[in-house]
């Protein structure tokens, strides 16, 4: 006699729910750190505890994978070249407590940043809206 379906007991559910979301994270937490890792020049590991532990609770708290890259897109254009601050470029130091102010922040005048990386989450029109500002901005500059 063939046994009945039994229906999944909720701890079964929350356990298969738990290794997808872990798994989700581990790709997250990966594909963020390649990003610091390209943009800054850094050799960060994903699977570092430290690491892992910043990147997940900013994701627990309702952050997406674009708020983190703008955030190394802005503190790479303005830490980068700069010999004091390019040691902050560090996962504790970007995704800590201060990750919400990073994100808020606007990238500086004279610190600008590079157009392609800028421009990853944007659609076309704001593309070219964006190489218009900055074409115009070159001009002006040019003609001072």
């Amino acid at each position: 006699r063939p046994k009945p379906y039994a229906k999944p007991s909720a701890n079964h559910m929350d356990n298969h729910m738990g290794t997808h979301m872990e798994d989700e994270n581990e790709n997250e937490i990966e594909d963020i750190i390649l990003y610091l890792n390209e943009c800054a020049g850094k050799s960060f590991r994903a699977v570092t505890p430290k690491t892992k532990s910043v990147i997940k609770s900013r994701l627990a708290d309702g952050f997406t994978v674009e708020n983190f890259k703008y955030v190394i897109d802005i503190k790479t254009a303005e830490w980068k070249n700069d010999k004091d601050m390019n040691q902050y470029l560090r996962p504790e130091t970007l995704f800590g407590n201060k990750f919400e102010s990073y994100l808020n922040s606007k990238p500086g005048k004279s610190k600008q940043l590079a157009p392609d990386r800028f421009q990853h989450n944007l659609s076309e029109v704001e593309k070219a809206k964006m190489q218009l500002r900055i074409l115009d901005e070159n001009e002006a500059s040019r003609a001072s």
